[in-house]
Protein backbone atom coordinates (compact mmCIF):
# COMPACT_ATOMS: atom_id res chain seq x y z
CA UNK A 1 0.00 0.00 0.00
CA UNK A 2 2.88 2.32 0.86
CA UNK A 3 4.51 1.62 -2.51
CA UNK A 4 1.24 2.34 -4.30
CA UNK A 5 0.86 5.57 -2.32
CA UNK A 6 4.43 6.67 -3.19
CA UNK A 7 3.85 5.87 -6.86
CA UNK A 8 0.63 7.90 -6.83
CA UNK A 9 2.45 10.85 -5.22
CA UNK A 10 5.22 10.66 -7.82
CA UNK A 11 2.67 10.56 -10.65
CA UNK A 12 0.95 13.60 -9.11
CA UNK A 13 4.28 15.50 -8.92
CA UNK A 14 5.10 14.61 -12.54
CA UNK A 15 1.67 15.82 -13.64
CA UNK A 16 2.18 19.13 -11.79
CA UNK A 17 5.65 19.57 -13.33
CA UNK A 18 4.24 18.92 -16.81
CA UNK A 19 1.45 21.45 -16.23
CA UNK A 20 3.98 24.05 -15.02
CA UNK A 21 6.20 23.44 -18.07
CA UNK A 22 3.19 23.80 -20.39
CA UNK A 23 2.21 27.06 -18.67
CA UNK A 24 5.78 28.41 -19.03
CA UNK A 25 5.77 27.46 -22.74
CA UNK A 26 2.46 29.29 -23.26
CA UNK A 27 3.91 32.34 -21.48
CA UNK A 28 7.00 32.31 -23.73
CA UNK A 29 4.81 31.98 -26.84
CA UNK A 30 2.72 34.97 -25.76
CA UNK A 31 5.87 37.03 -25.11
CA UNK A 32 7.31 36.07 -28.51
CA UNK A 33 4.06 37.05 -30.26
CA UNK A 34 3.99 40.41 -28.44
CA UNK A 35 7.61 41.06 -29.43
CA UNK A 36 6.84 40.23 -33.08
CA UNK A 37 3.87 42.64 -33.10
CA UNK A 38 6.00 45.39 -31.52
CA UNK A 39 8.75 44.83 -34.10
CA UNK A 40 6.24 44.98 -36.98
CA UNK A 41 4.73 48.21 -35.62
CA UNK A 42 8.20 49.78 -35.27
CA UNK A 43 9.12 48.72 -38.82
CA UNK A 44 5.88 50.21 -40.18
CA UNK A 45 6.46 53.47 -38.29
CA UNK A 46 9.99 53.74 -39.71
CA UNK A 47 8.70 53.03 -43.23
CA UNK A 48 6.10 55.78 -42.91
CA UNK A 49 8.71 58.19 -41.52
CA UNK A 50 11.06 57.45 -44.43
CA UNK A 51 8.26 57.99 -46.96
CA UNK A 52 7.24 61.27 -45.29
CA UNK A 53 10.85 62.48 -45.27
CA UNK A 54 11.28 61.63 -48.97
CA UNK A 55 8.01 63.41 -49.79
CA UNK A 56 9.13 66.49 -47.83
CA UNK A 57 12.47 66.51 -49.68
CA UNK A 58 10.64 66.27 -53.02
CA UNK A 59 8.40 69.24 -52.11
CA UNK A 60 11.48 71.22 -51.08
CA UNK A 61 13.19 70.48 -54.41
CA UNK A 62 10.05 71.45 -56.34
CA UNK A 63 9.87 74.75 -54.48
CA UNK A 64 13.55 75.41 -55.24
CA UNK A 65 13.00 74.53 -58.90
CA UNK A 66 10.02 76.91 -59.11
CA UNK A 67 12.06 79.70 -57.51
CA UNK A 68 14.93 79.06 -59.94
CA UNK A 69 12.50 79.15 -62.89
CA UNK A 70 11.04 82.47 -61.67
CA UNK A 71 14.53 83.93 -61.24
CA UNK A 72 15.52 82.73 -64.71
CA UNK A 73 12.36 84.30 -66.21
CA UNK A 74 13.18 87.61 -64.53
CA UNK A 75 16.72 87.50 -65.93
CA UNK A 76 15.44 86.83 -69.46
CA UNK A 77 13.23 89.94 -69.21
CA UNK A 78 16.14 92.00 -67.89
CA UNK A 79 18.34 90.73 -70.72
CA UNK A 80 15.75 91.79 -73.32
CA UNK A 81 15.84 95.31 -71.85
CA UNK A 82 19.66 95.58 -72.05
CA UNK A 83 20.79 98.24 -74.57
CA UNK A 84 24.07 96.74 -75.59
CA UNK A 85 23.82 93.70 -77.89
CA UNK A 86 26.86 91.96 -76.38
CA UNK A 87 25.50 92.24 -72.83
CA UNK A 88 22.10 91.02 -73.97
CA UNK A 89 23.62 87.95 -75.64
CA UNK A 90 25.67 87.10 -72.56
CA UNK A 91 22.68 87.53 -70.24
CA UNK A 92 20.55 85.37 -72.54
CA UNK A 93 23.17 82.61 -72.42
CA UNK A 94 23.23 82.77 -68.64
CA UNK A 95 19.45 82.64 -68.53
CA UNK A 96 19.45 79.62 -70.86
CA UNK A 97 21.90 77.83 -68.57
CA UNK A 98 19.72 78.62 -65.57
CA UNK A 99 16.67 77.40 -67.48
CA UNK A 100 18.47 74.10 -68.10
CA UNK A 101 19.40 73.90 -64.42
CA UNK A 102 15.82 74.66 -63.42
CA UNK A 103 14.54 71.96 -65.80
CA UNK A 104 17.04 69.50 -64.28
CA UNK A 105 15.89 70.50 -60.77
CA UNK A 106 12.24 70.00 -61.76
CA UNK A 107 13.11 66.55 -63.15
CA UNK A 108 15.00 65.68 -59.94
CA UNK A 109 12.05 66.83 -57.84
CA UNK A 110 9.66 64.72 -59.92
CA UNK A 111 11.94 61.69 -59.51
CA UNK A 112 12.10 62.28 -55.74
CA UNK A 113 8.30 62.58 -55.60
CA UNK A 114 8.01 59.29 -57.50
CA UNK A 115 10.47 57.64 -55.08
CA UNK A 116 8.46 58.95 -52.11
CA UNK A 117 5.27 57.51 -53.66
CA UNK A 118 7.04 54.16 -54.20
CA UNK A 119 8.13 54.13 -50.55
CA UNK A 120 4.60 54.96 -49.40
CA UNK A 121 3.18 52.14 -51.52
CA UNK A 122 5.83 49.72 -50.25
CA UNK A 123 5.11 50.68 -46.64
CA UNK A 124 1.37 50.19 -47.29
CA UNK A 125 1.97 46.78 -48.92
CA UNK A 126 4.17 45.64 -46.04
CA UNK A 127 1.50 46.75 -43.60
CA UNK A 128 -1.14 44.87 -45.61
CA UNK A 129 1.01 41.72 -45.64
CA UNK A 130 1.56 41.98 -41.89
CA UNK A 131 -2.16 42.23 -41.30
CA UNK A 132 -2.92 39.12 -43.34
Amino acid sequence: AAAASAAAEQAERQQQAAAAAEEAAKQRQAEAAAAAVAAAEEEEKQGKQAAAAAEEAAKQRQAEAAAAAAEEEKQIQQAAAEEEEGQRKQAAEEAENQKKQAAAAVAAAAAAEEEAEKQRKQAAEEEEQRQQ
